[in-house]
């Protein structure tokens, strides 16, 4: 019985030894997320942010679940446009992560899954929590936040960021 449970232990051990990956921001399911990002569906490394928030707000549903992290798919050329929506009360639906055990049935607005998006810059990983209804910051904190960086830093947008924007 003992060597039946040293090789299941063994086994297993085996199995996740790719998920040893995972360092201290990212659990082992993230690790399994951003492997189910690559083979979505959804064409996440076609879209920016702006243009997968104006796909959603069409879309007749309360509510979407997001699988898999999206790792720097914000990006900082992404924020100004989407701070420009933050005040928008325009109906939308909310967006929750796969892990997530909560389904909020109600709309949300465009203003805070904007709020959410830049959340996911901030993070550096899209979705960044687990409910844009339940986790989305305060638009004047984001402003603040924003006015904050714009006066110390120093840096231009990165040239991936660029490269996307020059692209479309």
């Amino acid at each position: 019985m003992s060597r039946c449970l040293a090789i299941v232990g063994v086994t297993l051990l085996a199995s996740l030894s790719s998920l040893c990956e995972a360092n201290d921001k990212a659990s082992r399911c993230d690790a399994l997320e951003r492997e189910d990002y690559r083979h979505s569906a959804y064409p996440w490394q076609d879209v920016t942010p702006l243009e997968y928030l104006t796909y959603i707000r069409f879309l007749t549903v309360s509510s979407i679940t997001v699988f898999g992290c999206k790792e720097n798919w914000v990006t900082e050329a992404d924020v100004p446009a989407l701070l420009d929506l933050l005040d928008s009360k325009e109906p939308s639906p909310n967006q929750k992560s796969a892990r997530s055990s909560f389904r909020d049935d109600n709309m949300s607005t465009v203003g805070n899954e904007a709020a959410w998006l830049i959340q996911a810059f901030r993070v550096g990983c899209f979705p960044p929590g687990l409910n844009s209804t339940r986790n989305a910051p305060d638009a004047s904190e984001l402003r603040r936040w924003w006015s904050e960086r714009a006066v110390h830093s120093t840096t231009q947008p990165s040239n991936k960021s660029l490269e996307r924007t020059r692209e479309r």
